[in-house]
């Protein structure tokens, strides 16, 4: 078996779906108590990322090799996301 590493947003969202079928389970009479009462979820991370500067833009383009100047430039006017951008 091999372990994973989920984020605590991912982990939130796979429970709300466990969560809801146990539930229904209990409502039913399946179960007698819904055990997902008391679980305690990881707390997300606040990884939000930070808007860079007019300074750091131009030292990324002019580090970026040339045929890459123009996304550089465009993913940081537009706030693409890395897989947005065109290739």
């Amino acid at each position: 078996m091999t372990s994973l590493t989920l984020q605590p947003r991912t982990v939130a969202t796979i429970f709300q779906h466990l969560r809801a079928a146990v539930r229904a389970a209990h409502l039913d009479g399946v179960i007698g108590r819904d055990p997902s009462v008391r679980v305690k979820l990881p707390q997300p991370v606040d990884d939000r990322l930070g808007v860079p500067t007019v300074d750091e833009v131009l030292s990324l383009q002019r580090a970026a090799p040339d045929e890459f100047e123009v996304a550089v430039v465009l993913g940081a006017a537009l706030g693409l996301r890395a897989g947005e951008q065109p290739d």
